[in-house]
Formats: structure tokens, C-alpha cells, sequence
């Protein structure tokens, strides 16, 4: 988000610090300024806006931040302009009420549009917006002032008669710029009874575009359900000033301030009058929500004295209500435009921030309490789980959450009234669902396993599974296992109730219908184990991580001796004869002794990695073939 300074100080005319102090204070609110830059003799501030603060995606919610900060009143001229209600009424028509949260719209005829007057030029280039004519300038102007996104439709070729719905079928759309799209069914658009004129939030189209010669316009500023913007640009891969803000929660509060600002501007520069009432779509209206605050809290939080007195004036300043004393507790209203308020702890934090996070001192403990072990248990169960694991041979494995719908695995362990969790915005459309299993991550990653002909496919995974019961989203710790014999899963899953000291009846395993895959869910295990033990087992020094991009290549090896040795001094020998690099595993596979020549014959099983077939053969022949108590190589 860039922002003028000197048009800032417009919006906070008592706004009397230097460049480099605001530039300073912005970043230690939140609002990291990453360059400041010259653009047409002004300086320009880059600011970088965390994703939960829309509001400050346009320069009114930078002012009331800094309003906030400095106690310095915002200034905003009030419109000339009065919306008469006696007109006739526009026939929009909206058919998708769930995707739309306010719409305001009204006409206006006798436009005289022009090219844009150059103060208005060169605010939109020190944005990097190129100027159109003064009737779309100003949309962007007002955009970038407010930061909510407003069209204007050419009212002669659109049509009064426009309708926010969806496509019912494939339809092709040119932008305003001649870009061509092919729109799925089912796309948010804004259409007449010919044609898709607009796709809402992100782009307008070039039919019904305004143009020099535009004497009628509809002018229109809209706030959308965000995931249905968030989705189908992501699906027709366009991002624009208006697509970036409308994916973010706006204030439909806001929505009548910046639309009569709109209208006013374009009759002071484009002359002409309003010809309809104004059409307002406003059916879900936003919920004020009062929040129990103690001012005493953010002290406690920050660790260092913050008053009461200047808590509550700080929320004061940045547009709470303040609700009547009970006890030690204020209701605080926080104002529409901060949906990223919803918590006490929000509220803490806004003080804080508006305090100073600098004040905080670095040298100094913020407390001498010595607090106890607050580690949840569980977490000491999943390390000690990792450790006896991998010390019994298992690979640990990660793996994505997100499921194929046809990979629901119920899970025996869940209850029976769960259902599963579809996202709203899923990065990868073949996956759309959070699975309620371990196991069917498990079956994928066996898949992976088998392509690439990994040896002795042994593996677990402790990550989380998540359902919904009723209105309650849950998610769970789970462990999954999988052993290509199911009599060597039993054994070592009744190992593991043993290390735990778990009662069987208490230690409750889904196993799958092939009796290879296994799962327990570690929040009902951790209320059957009286004590985690500690653990017996040694961390390995090593634990590398390995993605795999080629498949392994295997090869065997007979290695002859008089002496009779184990198996493990063998593997050590051998191992250090091959470059660790394309090394994956050498195993032990047979050992026999001829009776004749009282000689022992070891054979190996040698599993490369890192590279091809050919240079695994040349490895494997420099290795084994030339060596004097090798006798054969084999493929």
C-alpha cells in the first residue's frame, strides 16, 4: 500500500511530525514502511499491510490508526451532494444474496466526462494506476482514499437492467483492457440480458466501459463475500487493486461515507445530475460486538506499567465505544471498521501497540515469577513416540492434511456423528477436504514409497485429524502406523502399550481391513497412561530428511570370509566404502556356509539414491567387483 505523505497530512491536517517520524511510528504500530521514495516532488511511504487489516488497505484507515496514535482528529469535507428519494428506483436485481454483503448504486445522466485534471493524474501514477478519464479516476481515487473498490457502468450500453448472479453455463468475457476469459459455470458476475459486464471485485468489461463520450453512468461500490472474490480470481489467475481489498473483511458501515464522496466528486468535475433514488442491498448487516475489557490487562501482558486510564483513552482514540463501569470490567464496542477486533486480547494488543512496543525494555526480565511446566502433556507423548519409533525402525513421514473426497476414511476411533471439514479456498482443487483419518495419508505415502521402490517400507506419522460434530470444529492427534506384515504391527503395537504401561482394554488401535495400517488417537491414549515415562531411548545423532525426487536402485553383492562375523559389523564395513551421498541402505539378506570350503557367504542387498541407474552401476562395480573377498555383483 503506498501512501502520499503529503496527501496524508490532507486527511490529519494536525499532523505536524516529520516525514521520518510518521515513517518510523507507522512501522511500530504494525504498518512496516519499506521504502520511502520521491514521486512528482512528494515522498511516497511502501507500506506493507498485514492480511487481518483491510481497513488500512486506503488512506482513512491509515489516518485513524495514526489518529489513534497522535489524539489528532481526522478531516474528511463533507460532500456536496444530497441523494434524493423521490426518483424512480434502479432495476437491479441481485440473484446470489450470499455472495453479495452491501451494494450501493445510483444513476447519474448529463456527464460531460473529460480527461482527468492533473492533481488527480498524478495521485493515480504515484500509485502506479494509469489514468483512463475523470469518471474512472475518480472510482480509483476513492478506492485508494476509503479502500473499497467502486465501478461505474456506461448506463447507455449496459443497460439499467443489470444483475449480480452467476453464470448458469461457459461464457466468454472481455475486460476492460481486451483481455479475454473463459468463465466456468457458476463465476460471480455482473451482467445484463446480453452480456457479463463485470466479474464484481475484480475487473470491469470492455462493452460497457466509460468512455469520453459516456453521458449516462451507473455508478456502483460493492462489498462481496471475500472467499467468492478470493476464489474465482484465483481460478482466472487476475489480481487487481480492487481483487487484493475485496478479498480482505471490509466494513459495509463505511460503504454510504465513500459512496456520497464518489458521487459528489463526479458531479464537481463532471458536471451532470442524479436521476434515480439510490439503491442500497444491505440485507446482512454487520453485527456489533461488545467485548468485556479490563484496562489493568495490557500491564499485565506487557510486563510493564500501563494505566488504566491510558488504556481506555487509547481505545477512545481509535473509535471504541465505552461502555458503563461493572467491577473492574468496560464493555467496548470496537468501531466497524476493525474486524480484526473480536477478543479481549485484541483489545491488549491495540494498547500495547499504540503504548509502544519499544518501551518495552529488552534487558531486564519482565518477570522473577518462576512459572511451572506448562507443556502440555501431549506434546511430551509425541516426542517420546517419535524417539521409541524411530529407534524400532520406523520412518516418520509428513504428509498434507488435505484429502480427495474419495479418500474419506472414517476412522473407527472418531464418533459416529462426525462429518468431515471441506475448505473454502483449498490451494489444490483435487483436494478439498481435511481428512478425519491418518490412515489415508498413510496409503498415499505408501504409494510414493512403492514408485520410488524404497526397501523395507516401515513408517508412522504424528500430525492431526479434524471432523465437525455438530456446530464444533475438533481437531485431534493421531498416530498412524504402517508395517508390511501385520503379525510384526501387532507385536510392536503391543510393545508400545507395554513401554506406556496402557491397559489393552484402555489402549484402543483402528486397524485397517489389510491389517497393515494402524491408528490410535494420542488425546484418548494420553488419558489412559497414569505417567509418560522418560525416555530410555537415545536420540540419533543423525536424523536426516529426505525428499525423494528419484526412484531407489537396488543391487546385490556376495561377500565371502572364513571368519564367522555379525551382520551389523558387515553393514559397518561396507558402508564405509560407498559415498554416503548415494547410499540409502545396505541389508543382510542371506548368510550361508559351505560345507567344502568352510566359508561364509554374506549377501548383501545395496540400495542407492541421488543418482541414475548408470551411476549406481559404476559405484556398485568399483565397490564390490574388485574386491578381494567379493566375489560376484548382481543387478
Amino acid at each position: 500500500m503506498k501512501i502520499v505523505f503529503s496527501h496524508l497530512k490532507k486527511i490529519l491536517p494536525g499532523l505536524k511530525f516529520s516525514s521520518q517520524r510518521v515513517a518510523n511510528d507507522l512501522t511500530l504500530i504494525g504498518h512496516f514502511v519499506s521504502s520511502c521514495t520521491k514521486s512528482a516532488g512528494d515522498l511516497v511511504f511502501d507500506l506493507e499491510i498485514r492480511q487481518n487489516r483491510g481497513d488500512c488497505l486506503g488512506y482513512y484507515g491509515i489516518a485513524k490508526d495514526l489518529s489513534g496514535l497522535y489524539s489528532l482528529p481526522i478531516f474528511l469535507p463533507e460532500p456536496k451532494v444530497a441523494f434524493p428519494n423521490n426518483l424512480v428506483s434502479l432495476p437491479i436485481k441481485v440473484t446470489v444474496q450470499n455472495f453479495v454483503r452491501r451494494i450501493m448504486a445510483i444513476k447519474i445522466s448529463g456527464l460531460k466526462n473529460v480527461p482527468s485534471p492533473d492533481w488527480l493524474k498524478i495521485f493515480l501514477s504515484q500509485h502506479d494506476i494509469n489514468s483512463i478519464n475523470s469518471v474512472v479516476d475518480l472510482t480509483n481515487y476513492i478506492m485508494l482514499t476509503f479502500g473499497l473498490p467502486c465501478h461505474a457502468f456506461d448506463a447507455e450500453k449496459s443497460t439499467d437492467k443489470i444483475e449480480w448472479g452467476s453464470t448458469d453455463k461457459k461464457e466468454t468475457f472481455v475486460s476492460f483492457d481486451g483481455t479475454v476469459f473463459e468463465l466456468d459455470k457458476g463465476t460471480f458476475v455482473v451482467r445484463n440480458k446480453k452480456e457479463v459486464l463485470a466479474l464484481p471485485g475484480i475487473v470491469g468489461g470492455k462493452t460497457s466501459g466509460i468512455g469520453l463520450n459516456t453521458k449516462e453512468a451507473i455508478i456502483e461500490m460493492a462489498i462481496y463475500n471475500r472467499e467468492a472474490v478470493r476464489l474465482d480470481a484465483k481460478k482466472l489467475k487476475i489480481t487487481t487493486e480492487a481483487s487484493t481489498r475485496l478479498e480482505k473483511d471490509l466494513d459495509p458501515e463505511l460503504t454510504p461515507i465513500a459512496f456520497k464522496h464518489l458521487a459528489s466528486l463526479i458531479l464537481a468535475n463532471c458536471n451532470g445530475k442524479i436521476t434515480t433514488s439510490v439503491y442500497d442491498n444491505y440485507l446482512n448487516k454487520t453485527k456489533v460486538t461488545k467485548i468485556d475489557f479490563d484496562p489493568l490487562k495490557p500491564a499485565a501482558f506487557a510486563g510493564i506499567p500501563i494505566s488504566a486510564k491510558f488504556s481506555l483513552e487509547a481505545l477512545a482514540n481509535l473509535g471504541c465505544e465505552i461502555g458503563a463501569k461493572k467491577g473492574n470490567i468496560f464493555p467496548v464496542t470496537p468501531p466497524t471498521i476493525r474486524k480484526d477486533i473480536a477478543l479481549e486480547e485484541d483489545l491488549v494488543e491495540e494498547v500495547v501497540r499504540l503504548y509502544g512496543y519499544e518501551r518495552i525494555p529488552t534487558n531486564q526480565p519482565i518477570s522473577r515469577i518462576n512459572f511451572g511446566d506448562i507443556t502440555p502433556k501431549i506434546l511430551y507423548l509425541i516426542d517420546f513416540l517419535k524417539i521409541y519409533l524411530v529407534q524400532s525402525g520406523y520412518d516418520e513421514i509428513r504428509s498434507w492434511p488435505l484429502v480427495g473426497s474419495s479418500d474419506l476414511n472414517q476412522g473407527k476411533l472418531l464418533p459416529s456423528l462426525k462429518k468431515p471439514i471441506f475448505t473454502q479456498n483449498s490451494i489444490n482443487s483435487e483436494y478439498p477436504v481435511l481428512r478425519m483419518s491418518i490412515i489415508s495419508s498413510l496409503e498415499t505415502q505408501l504409494g510414493q514409497y512403492r514408485r520410488y521402490k524404497l526397501p523395507e517400507e516401515k513408517f508412522f506419522e504424528i500430525s492431526k485429524v479434524f471432523f465437525q460434530i455438530g456446530e464444533q470444529y475438533r481437531e485431534l492427534y493421531s498416530l498412524g502406523l504402517f508395517n508390511p506384515m501385520p503379525l510384526r504391527l501387532n507385536e510392536d503395537i503391543s510393545g508400545l502399550a507395554k513401554v506406556l504401561k496402557v491397559d489393552s482394554e484402555k489402549f484402543r488401535v483402528s486397524i485397517s481391513k489389510d491389517k497393515r495400517f494402524a491408528e490410535v488417537l494420542l488425546d484418548d491414549l494420553l488419558q489412559a497412561i497414569i505417567q509418560i515415562p522418560k525416555s530410555r531411548f537415545s536420540i540419533p545423532k543423525k536424523q536426516a530428511t529426505y525428499e525423494l525426487t528419484r526412484q531407489i536402485i537396488t543391487m546385490d553383492a556376495n561377500v565371502y570370509s572364513f571368519e564367522k562375523t555379525t551382520p551389523k559389523k558387515i553393514i559397518e564395513k561396507y558402508s564405509k566404502l560407498v559415498p554416503s551421498k548415494y547410499l540409502w541402505q545396505i541389508t543382510v539378506t542371506d548368510i550361508y556356509q559351505d560345507e567344502a570350503s568352510r566359508q561364509y557367504k554374506y549377501t548383501l542387498r545395496v540400495h542407492y539414491f541421488n543418482c541414475d541407474k548408470e551411476t549406481a552401476k559404476k559405484i556398485h562395480q568399483k565397490v564390490f567387483v574388485n574386491l578381494p573377498d567379493v566375489e560376484t555383483a548382481s543387478e
